[in-house]
């Protein structure tokens, strides 16, 4: 159950990071780090229920595909697409 998001949401990331040209990464200062995590995590948190994708996250937030995902598992210690498999999960087992 859900194998063929899950794998629409690595061939995005894979597509993503071949297609990525370094000169167009926004870099944040390793203060900003947390600040960034939190909005994507906010984001997800308001949206997970509509059909996001990393690619509307990035889009959302202007940065990167691949920084939103590296940011994110850094500081909470997964990717954004396993947190918003979890908030499903937790959503699903309380009603």
């Amino acid at each position: 159950m859900g194998a063929e998001e899950i794998c629409n949401y690595l061939l995005s990331a894979l597509i993503s990071l071949i297609l990525q040209n370094p000169q167009e990464d926004m870099v944040l200062a390793t203060t900003d780090k947390p600040h960034l995590t939190n909005r994507i995590k906010n984001y997800i948190d308001e949206n997970y229920q509509e059909d996001i994708t990393l690619n509307t996250i990035s889009k959302s937030l202007n940065i990167s595909f691949f920084y939103i995902v590296h940011t994110f598992k850094e500081n909470i210690g997964y990717s954004p697409i396993q947190y918003m498999i979890k908030l499903s999960i937790d959503e699903s087992s309380r009603s």
